[in-house]
């Protein structure tokens, strides 16, 4: 025992050895039987003392000799703790290989994660932070994390490297639905109220995830619920309408989310939630203020992306809060164009804006100068402005002539969208009457078909079918009245880039009654076989047989019997005995021409009713050769 009496003690020799990194002093006091895990006056052993001032090979030498990592000193460091105050990457490098600790905290509670964000030596941050180290533990002096001690001191490099790994394990927790773990990250001073790497914010990434509770930790943590980040700007309320989230949207409005927020695109979370079809969440949001008439960057408003998804249920919504039917992008057409031209018959009645048409005793409107439009055998059209609106206006020809007044009656026994309407009925007194109604810019089809077969440009983008679908549903209206239209040809079809397609002109039409309907009316090459017969009683078929022919005009784009030998007269005798019928181009589509030929049936009985015409349509909706 000769340390006693002065001499220095071997653990002594070896920890002054292992301070100036005397490697071969540490290898032979080793060998002659020095203690590798001998504390010295303040609980330090050789490893401490290496991994303080950064002996590498001494530190590769005791781990070697199987030197605890896990020894503490008199305040409770281990010897990572000295390599991380010290910021000796390799050291902390080979202390984390031979499974070192990364979260062992000393009497005050500090792990080694403090030590290296105390001192701002970021590479050690770094290394620990890759070995797992916890970064929302606080120590016990001033409950503080490494991240705030790190804030306190200054120490910019690695309050980036707390931050950016705290963010990270934010998203995973989130990701995870681990409630518990986002709050203690919260409260570790993880930034709640930025974009990742993801370009979402967290908030977001928890609504998109839909776990309530972790919603309501961040909420409760005054996430900023508006905050719109990532290319597409999209807030967190938008989300959660787009993706049908409920709950999730009833927790960011009750948070204050602004229900009008607009993303990159200009988009509301009521135009999100109205093209998706999401009814209750449409509901939520006009309780809570919504603008039902926001538009986007395009123009389009909620009303018109829920009509051309057939959203009934949210058109109702949109509409009893004050939604405008006609509100449209420059480009677009109206909603309730949209609807008709997808053939959506629901959402086409709940878009149609009925006006009560009026009668006005007057002066007539004046038409010498303006424009004419055509001409029949009771009146005269042109097109001039009333009341500050460009409109038809169809004058009589004799004051005493009824026609125009039987075709008022027509047009108002109701209203609907494949029907054009009345807007007014001048009636000056000593003067020939006057009708008012929208003026078609596309033309009548006739027009249009002679466009479109020389290759000339037209008004409206329309379709066969969607032509078709119009006229066989306005007949559907008119025969459930009780009505025929009598006089079903393409030069009575009218289109509009505003109304697209409305069957017109209703001076013959009446009331059906099988013992009065005997009259021959109507023009001559549309005429039904049984009409033509003096004394004929006929019925909503012959309706029918007009529309068959209209539908031969489509697909010819020919005017009836083009082709036929016979002309005049002839043709008509023809047609009355069953030997003529408008012809079909070869290559017309099978079912098409099948329900033509049915619709033209020589018996009355044989052809469909105008409903059932309409079914067959809805079965060849989407037929790309119509």
């Amino acid at each position: 025992m000769w340390w006693l009496f002065g001499a220095p003690s071997p653990i002594e020799t070896l920890l002054a050895a292992a301070r100036t990194g005397r490697i071969e002093e540490v290898t032979e006091l080793l060998a002659s039987g020095a203690e590798v895990d001998g504390a010295g006056k303040f609980g330090n052993t050789a490893l401490h003392e290496a991994a303080y001032w950064g002996h590498t090979d001494l530190v590769s030498l005791l781990l070697d000799a199987q030197a605890s990592v896990h020894k503490t000193n008199e305040v409770g460091w281990t010897p990572l703790h000295e390599a991380a105050r010290t910021g000796h990457e390799v050291v902390t490098t080979l202390l984390l290989a031979h499974d070192s600790r990364v979260d062992d905290s000393d009497h005050d509670g500090c792990s080694p994660l403090h030590q290296a964000a105390y001192y701002g030596h970021s590479g050690v941050v770094s290394l620990l932070l890759e070995a797992g180290a916890n970064a929302t533990l606080c120590n016990a002096v001033e409950g503080k994390t490494a991240l705030a001690v790190a804030r306190q001191r200054h120490k910019h490099s690695a309050v980036q490297l707390l931050d950016s790994a705290l963010t990270a394990q934010l998203y995973a927790a989130i990701d995870g639905a681990d409630a518990r773990q986002v709050r203690r990250l919260i409260h570790a001073g993880a930034t709640i109220n930025s974009s990742h790497e993801t370009h979402l914010s967290p908030l977001v990434q928890a609504v998109r995830r839909n776990y309530l509770p972790t919603i309501c930790q961040l909420l409760k943590s005054n996430a900023a619920v508006d905050l719109c980040v990532g290319p597409d700007g999209i807030s967190a309320l938008a989300h959660a309408a787009a993706l049908g989230h409920v709950e999730g949207v009833h927790l960011l409005l009750i948070a204050g989310a602004d229900v009008d927020v607009r993303d990159a695109a200009g988009r509301t979370p009521l135009i999100l939630a109205a093209a998706l079809g999401y009814d209750e969440i449409v509901d939520a949001l006009l309780v809570d203020g919504a603008d039902p008439n926001a538009h986007d960057k395009s123009g389009r408003t909620p009303l018109t992306v829920a009509a051309a998804a057939n959203h009934v249920s949210v058109a109702r919504l949109l509409l009893a809060a004050g939604a405008s039917k006609t509100a449209r992008a420059p480009d677009d057409e109206p909603p309730i164009v949209v609807a008709l031209r997808r053939g959506l018959r629901e959402m086409a009645a709940l878009l149609h804006h009925s006006e009560q048409p009026r009668t006005i005793i007057r002066k007539p409107i004046p038409t010498t100068n303006a424009l004419w439009l055509g001409a029949g055998s009771y009146g005269v059209v042109h097109k001039t402005t009333f009341e500050g609106t460009v409109v038809a206006v169809k004058t009589a020809k004799t004051a005493s002539n009824d026609v125009l007044l039987k075709e008022v009656a027509a047009m108002t026994a109701g209203s609907s969208p494949y029907l054009l309407p009345l807007i007014a009925a001048v009636a000056p007194v000593g003067s020939v009457p006057q009708l008012v109604t929208p003026f078609m810019d596309g033309g009548n089809l006739r027009q249009h078909l002679n466009l479109q077969k020389v290759g000339e440009p037209t008004a409206v983008r329309v379709s066969t079918w969607q032509i078709a679908w119009v006229v066989a549903n306005a007949l559907r209206e008119l025969h459930s009245r009780g009505m025929l239209h009598r006089d079903v040809k393409s030069d009575n079809i009218f289109l509009s880039t505003t109304r697209f397609v409305q069957l017109g002109d209703f001076g013959t039409a009446r009331t059906y009654d099988a013992e009065y309907m005997t009259e021959g009316t109507g023009t001559p090459y549309w005429i039904a076989p049984e009409v033509f017969n003096n004394g004929g009683v006929y019925n909503f078929a012959a309706d029918v047989y007009s529309f068959g022919v209209v539908l031969t005009e489509l697909d010819t784009m020919q005017l009836p019997y083009w082709d036929a030998p016979l002309k005049g007269a002839a043709v008509t005798d023809a047609v009355r005995t069953g030997a003529l019928r408008p012809s079909l181009r070869d290559d017309c589509a099978p079912w098409f021409r099948a329900l033509a030929l049915q619709c033209m049936a020589q018996d009355p009985a044989a052809r469909p009713s105008a409903e059932s015409v309409v079914q067959v349509l809805e079965q060849h909706r989407d037929d790309p050769t119509v």
